[in-house]
């Protein structure tokens, strides 16, 4: 039983070490994306914007997704970020230019 219990708590410690892994990588992601864009005077949203459209993603559960005046894409990364099921994704940018992406899982 001992054994049992000490095994899971170091899966668990485990899958925390992973997570916080994963968090750190994107944390990084973002930091580079954001200092690209103010480089370049690309406005984009701010991250809790950005978490917003995560949580409205993950409810709405879409099938496409229409972007419009995609910049530099960081808010895409929020609104594609779980979903492995999204396979294509458009972005119009100015001047009437558009870009559509397959999405490969």
């Amino acid at each position: 039983m001992k054994t049992q219990k000490a095994n899971q708590i170091q899966q668990n410690k485990i899958i925390d070490i992973k997570q916080i892994k994963e968090y750190i990588k994107e944390l990084e992601l973002l930091k580079k994306l954001r200092s690209d864009a103010v480089s370049r005077k690309i406005p984009i949203i701010d991250d809790s914007a950005g978490r917003f459209l995560e949580i409205i993603c993950q409810l709405k559960n879409p099938k496409k997704i229409l972007e419009i005046g995609c910049g530099i894409g960081y808010s895409a990364y929020f609104l594609l970020k779980h979903f492995s099921r999204i396979k294509e994704k458009i972005s119009i940018k100015s001047g009437s230019s558009y870009k559509k992406t397959n999405i490969k899982n």
